[in-house]
């Protein structure tokens, strides 16, 4: 024990006892390391966390090779490129794949395969359109044949009653004064003969042989046709009174053809006519 400095009370001297150690407290961020923080509603993903995308089709797939045939071959050939198409692209519909190459094969080949089908029908069309008109065609020239053969003054059997009207008589026994009804046509052997006094288109004014050439054979139709014109052309103005360029009315005949030629006809038959319409009496003397 000390005396204190003051005189007073002596100051115990006695150390204090050391203070207890406590172990120091572990850092609990090391031993348990704090977990993130879940996202909250509407949080995105931070940087380099982007969100996962659709599984991707691996480098082949059920009908990804025959699809890409399928677009090729249906350029060429379209309904064979349509169906192998549409196979490859059910099998790659069934495996859970998209096939592109085969979509538009199958695209392809309907449009081609469509305007083909048009063009077919089209031509089908145009095809039995001309062989119907040609057999229409056949059946009138064939009708037309049957009814008229060598042309000019041919050898008919003879008078006989006809349907429009007339008497159906052989061209090469026309006489002056017979009124007819027009055939039409370029090759005649028979024409109805009518009463003048009833509407009629022609009346023969003239009946003339032309002259044979010196071999006998045929002039030819031009030459033939000359020589038929210039004689009823002669004849015209003696029949009618009047001129034929100041007359009204107008001429036609029948001329040998190239067959009736050789069998000897020469004749060449002259008829008068109106080019208005249908005359009724005869046309002799009238001066029109």
């Amino acid at each position: 024990m000390n005396q204190s400095d003051d005189g007073g009370e002596p100051r115990d001297e006695t150390p204090a006892p050391p203070l207890p150690q406590y172990p120091a407290t572990p850092d609990q961020t090391a031993q348990h390391p704090v977990a993130p923080a879940a996202a909250g509603p509407g949080a995105y993903p931070g940087p380099g966390q982007g969100w996962a995308g659709p599984p991707q089709a691996p480098a082949d797939f059920p009908g990804k090779t025959l699809g890409i045939v399928g677009l090729i071959v249906a350029i060429f050939a379209n309904l064979i490129g349509l169906i192998l198409s549409i196979v490859a692209l059910n099998q790659s519909k069934k495996a859970g794949f998209r096939n592109g190459p085969a979509l538009a094969g199958v695209i392809v080949g309907a449009v081609l395969t469509g305007i083909g089908v048009l063009i077919a029908v089209i031509s089908l069309v145009i095809t039995l359109t001309a062989g119907f008109g040609a057999l229409v065609a056949g059946g009138i020239a064939a009708g037309s044949g049957s009814s008229s053969s060598s042309g000019g003054s041919g050898s008919g059997t003879g008078p006989d009653s006809g349907t429009d009207g007339g008497t159906l008589t052989d061209a090469a026994s026309l006489q002056i004064g017979d009124c007819i009804l027009d055939q039409g046509g370029a090759s005649i052997t028979q024409v109805p003969v009518v009463d003048c006094a009833v509407p009629h288109d022609y009346e023969v004014y003239a009946n003339v042989q032309v002259p044979d050439t010196s071999d006998g054979s045929y002039p030819g139709d031009d030459k033939m046709d000359a020589a038929a014109d210039k004689s009823c052309y002669d004849a015209f103005a003696a029949f009618v009174g009047a001129p034929y360029e100041s007359s009204a009315l107008d001429y036609t005949y029948l001329m040998p053809s190239e067959s009736s030629w050789t069998s000897g006809d020469r004749l060449v038959t002259c008829g008068i006519g109106d080019p208005s319409g249908q005359v009724t009496g005869t046309l002799e003397g009238s001066a029109r």
